[in-house]
């Protein structure tokens, strides 16, 4: 699914910038080019950048 538009980003490259350790917006920005033209992404990129970090702040691990 594309979650920025304007720079046509979906979701796949955003997780996959955050499990390559971005941890903000800011570097999902700088890594991926989501939510740094119209903004209208940003909420939904913090969404999935919180959602992988969980309460404690750290990137959840994946479990089998």
């Amino acid at each position: 699914m594309i979650v920025c538009v304007c720079n046509n980003v979906n979701v796949a490259t955003i997780e996959a910038s955050i499990e390559m350790g971005a941890t903000t917006v800011d570097a999902v920005r700088e890594d991926t080019g989501a939510a740094s033209c119209c903004g209208k992404c940003q909420f939904q990129v913090n969404r999935l950048v919180q959602d992988s970090l969980g309460e404690t702040g750290c990137l959840k691990q994946a479990t089998s």
